[in-house]
């Protein structure tokens, strides 16, 4: 069985930030132990955070966030990262059923 990069499969949480400000987005970073540069999503130790599946840096303005069982992952929100996220969660989901 092939383990996923984002750990155990559990119940992935989504909620739509589509209208949220900046200003609330960047909150949101803070009480997840991220910050931001203004432009760009950055993690604990200040360097930008990299999507997985595009290798580019994230953008606050374009960042989509999971809780997937307590694990963050934030990827851009651009359809290819996320129909691969979902797809390699799922994937890892029906495996364990």
């Amino acid at each position: 069985m092939n383990e996923s990069k984002f750990g155990k499969p559990k119940k992935t949480k989504v909620a739509s930030m589509k209208n949220w400000s900046k200003k609330r987005k960047i909150s949101l970073l803070k009480e997840l132990g991220y910050g931001t540069d203004g432009t760009f999503v950055l993690d604990k130790m200040r360097k930008k955070v990299i999507d997985c599946f595009t290798k580019e840096a994230v953008r606050v303005e374009n960042m989509v966030i999971f809780n997937f069982g307590g694990i963050i992952v934030i990827i851009d929100n651009n359809p290819l990262s996320i129909a691969s996220f979902l797809e390699e969660t799922e994937g890892q989901y029906k495996e364990r059923k």
